[in-house]
């Protein structure tokens, strides 16, 4: 993690504290919770002198172990008999909408080392849309959702790497 930081610098992309670029976080999405914010980035020591560009990719890292976890709590369901066709299918998909979310979020790392803010935007975007799309798979077979926390935590770190690279952008 620390060789991503020293490349990246201290440019002009500061972030002044952990506190006040959650509640810059905060003032772009009104949905977005400032204690979600500074409570995700306090568990990584590094946040708290790390610029915009090093505070995206310090929360996209906290999205894939997030991402990763979902996975094996599908794969742990997946392995549970007693489940029913239909439930095994929409976990199919959203082990499949998971793991393009890593991906994703991987590459959104590549982008944002690289200054290429647009592409980190629409792949931490389509990162963004794996929990969203995991639970309207289990809404649309009309089945209650077996990942509600998951999906939740998952979407809130997304969003909250997408808000820290929306300040880079302005």
């Amino acid at each position: 993690m620390c060789s991503c930081f020293l490349i990246l610098g201290n440019s002009a992309f500061t972030s002044g504290s952990l506190e006040d670029t959650c509640k810059k976080v905060q003032a772009g999405d009104p949905d977005s919770k400032y204690e979600f914010c500074v409570t995700s980035l306090q568990v990584v020591p590094e946040s708290r002198t790390a610029n915009l560009s090093q505070l995206t990719i310090i929360t996209t890292q906290l999205s894939i172990k997030n991402f990763t976890h979902a996975l094996g709590v599908i794969a742990q369901l997946l392995k549970n008999h007693s489940l029913s066709h239909l439930q095994r299918e929409v976990l199919e998909t959203c082990q499949e909408v998971y793991n393009y979310g890593v991906d994703a979020n991987k590459q959104a790392i590549e982008d944002v080392k690289a200054g290429d803010i647009f592409s980190a935007s629409s792949n931490l975007s389509a990162a963004a849309d794996a929990p969203v799309n995991c639970e309207d798979a289990f809404s649309e077979a009309k089945e209650a959702s077996l990942l509600p926390r998951e999906d939740d935590l998952a979407s809130k770190i997304s969003n909250l790497a997408l808000g820290i690279l929306a300040l880079l952008k302005s």
